[in-house]
Protein backbone atom coordinates (compact mmCIF):
# COMPACT_ATOMS: atom_id res chain seq x y z
CA UNK A 1 0.00 0.00 0.00
CA UNK A 2 1.39 3.06 -0.72
CA UNK A 3 1.60 6.22 1.08
CA UNK A 4 -1.02 7.99 -0.93
CA UNK A 5 -3.41 5.71 -0.33
CA UNK A 6 -2.94 5.36 3.27
CA UNK A 7 -3.38 8.94 3.63
CA UNK A 8 -6.71 8.57 1.78
CA UNK A 9 -8.03 5.86 3.90
CA UNK A 10 -7.25 7.29 6.69
CA UNK A 11 -9.28 10.57 6.23
CA UNK A 12 -11.91 8.46 4.94
CA UNK A 13 -12.31 6.85 7.79
CA UNK A 14 -12.30 10.18 9.70
CA UNK A 15 -14.46 11.53 7.92
CA UNK A 16 -16.86 8.67 7.58
CA UNK A 17 -16.79 8.70 11.46
CA UNK A 18 -17.27 12.37 11.27
CA UNK A 19 -20.71 12.09 9.15
CA UNK A 20 -21.91 8.66 11.56
CA UNK A 21 -21.27 10.87 15.15
CA UNK A 22 -23.73 13.73 13.57
CA UNK A 23 -26.06 11.50 12.38
CA UNK A 24 -26.58 9.96 15.71
CA UNK A 25 -26.37 13.24 17.28
CA UNK A 26 -29.15 14.39 15.24
CA UNK A 27 -31.61 11.29 15.45
CA UNK A 28 -31.24 11.84 19.15
CA UNK A 29 -31.91 15.52 19.52
CA UNK A 30 -34.71 16.08 21.89
CA UNK A 31 -37.33 19.11 21.49
CA UNK A 32 -41.03 21.00 22.06
CA UNK A 33 -43.44 18.82 19.58
CA UNK A 34 -44.29 21.42 16.94
CA UNK A 35 -48.12 21.28 17.28
CA UNK A 36 -50.98 21.98 15.91
CA UNK A 37 -52.30 25.49 14.22
CA UNK A 38 -52.96 28.10 16.45
CA UNK A 39 -56.25 28.23 18.26
CA UNK A 40 -58.67 30.74 17.21
CA UNK A 41 -62.09 29.35 18.35
CA UNK A 42 -64.08 31.28 21.43
CA UNK A 43 -64.64 29.69 24.35
CA UNK A 44 -68.45 28.46 24.90
CA UNK A 45 -70.38 27.42 27.82
CA UNK A 46 -71.50 24.28 27.70
CA UNK A 47 -73.32 23.56 30.46
CA UNK A 48 -75.24 26.24 33.46
CA UNK A 49 -76.21 24.87 36.63
CA UNK A 50 -78.68 26.16 37.29
CA UNK A 51 -79.69 26.96 34.27
CA UNK A 52 -80.12 30.33 33.78
CA UNK A 53 -84.17 32.29 34.22
CA UNK A 54 -84.10 30.01 36.91
CA UNK A 55 -86.56 30.99 39.75
CA UNK A 56 -86.87 31.02 43.24
CA UNK A 57 -83.38 30.84 43.42
CA UNK A 58 -81.87 30.31 47.52
CA UNK A 59 -78.12 31.26 46.81
CA UNK A 60 -76.38 28.89 46.10
CA UNK A 61 -73.38 27.47 43.52
CA UNK A 62 -73.65 28.75 39.90
CA UNK A 63 -71.20 25.98 38.07
CA UNK A 64 -70.39 26.85 34.64
CA UNK A 65 -68.85 24.09 32.14
CA UNK A 66 -66.70 25.63 28.81
CA UNK A 67 -65.42 24.23 26.26
CA UNK A 68 -62.03 24.16 26.85
CA UNK A 69 -59.64 25.48 30.02
CA UNK A 70 -60.20 29.10 31.02
CA UNK A 71 -57.67 31.49 32.16
CA UNK A 72 -58.26 31.92 35.79
CA UNK A 73 -57.62 35.84 35.80
CA UNK A 74 -59.44 37.06 33.02
CA UNK A 75 -62.20 35.23 35.24
CA UNK A 76 -61.75 36.89 37.80
CA UNK A 77 -62.02 40.08 36.35
CA UNK A 78 -64.47 39.40 33.76
CA UNK A 79 -67.24 38.55 36.48
CA UNK A 80 -70.14 41.28 37.70
CA UNK A 81 -72.99 40.62 39.40
CA UNK A 82 -76.19 43.19 38.73
CA UNK A 83 -77.02 44.41 41.34
CA UNK A 84 -74.17 44.31 43.48
CA UNK A 85 -73.34 42.03 45.87
CA UNK A 86 -71.55 43.62 49.18
CA UNK A 87 -69.23 40.32 49.70
CA UNK A 88 -67.47 39.17 47.21
CA UNK A 89 -67.94 36.36 46.06
CA UNK A 90 -65.75 33.45 45.52
CA UNK A 91 -64.59 31.97 42.34
CA UNK A 92 -63.54 28.56 41.78
CA UNK A 93 -61.87 28.19 38.39
CA UNK A 94 -60.77 24.26 37.69
CA UNK A 95 -59.37 23.95 34.10
CA UNK A 96 -62.78 24.40 32.10
CA UNK A 97 -65.21 24.51 35.15
CA UNK A 98 -65.71 27.79 37.22
CA UNK A 99 -67.80 27.73 40.14
CA UNK A 100 -69.47 31.16 41.53
CA UNK A 101 -70.81 31.09 45.45
CA UNK A 102 -73.69 32.88 46.06
CA UNK A 103 -74.33 33.82 49.38
CA UNK A 104 -77.72 32.14 50.44
CA UNK A 105 -79.20 35.84 52.09
CA UNK A 106 -80.26 37.09 48.89
CA UNK A 107 -82.71 39.74 48.61
CA UNK A 108 -86.27 38.48 48.29
CA UNK A 109 -87.97 38.92 45.01
CA UNK A 110 -84.91 40.15 43.13
CA UNK A 111 -83.60 39.65 40.16
CA UNK A 112 -79.80 38.72 40.26
CA UNK A 113 -77.79 39.28 36.58
CA UNK A 114 -74.74 37.42 36.05
CA UNK A 115 -72.15 39.40 33.45
CA UNK A 116 -69.26 37.11 31.60
CA UNK A 117 -67.31 39.82 29.93
CA UNK A 118 -66.50 39.25 26.32
CA UNK A 119 -62.50 39.75 27.75
CA UNK A 120 -63.03 36.55 29.59
CA UNK A 121 -60.45 34.21 27.79
CA UNK A 122 -59.03 30.70 27.81
CA UNK A 123 -56.14 29.40 28.23
CA UNK A 124 -54.92 30.20 24.85
CA UNK A 125 -55.86 33.97 25.38
CA UNK A 126 -58.79 33.72 22.63
CA UNK A 127 -61.57 35.86 24.47
CA UNK A 128 -65.58 35.01 24.33
CA UNK A 129 -67.07 35.81 21.05
CA UNK A 130 -70.13 37.72 23.11
CA UNK A 131 -70.90 38.83 26.71
CA UNK A 132 -73.09 36.52 28.69
CA UNK A 133 -75.93 37.51 30.70
CA UNK A 134 -77.66 34.96 33.13
CA UNK A 135 -80.32 35.90 35.29
CA UNK A 136 -81.32 34.21 38.51
CA UNK A 137 -84.72 35.43 40.04
CA UNK A 138 -85.10 34.80 44.30
CA UNK A 139 -88.81 35.54 43.51
CA UNK A 140 -91.60 33.76 41.08
CA UNK A 141 -90.07 36.12 37.86
CA UNK A 142 -87.56 37.66 36.21
CA UNK A 143 -88.04 41.53 36.14
CA UNK A 144 -86.75 43.42 33.16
Amino acid sequence: MNYNQYNFNFYFQIFFTFLLLLFIQNCAVIKAPSGGPKDTTPPYIIEIDPPSGSLNYKGEKIILKFSEHMNSKSIEKGIRIFPNITDELPILINGDMVTIDFPNDLDKNQTYVVNLSRNIMDEHGVELADAIFLAYSTGKNISK
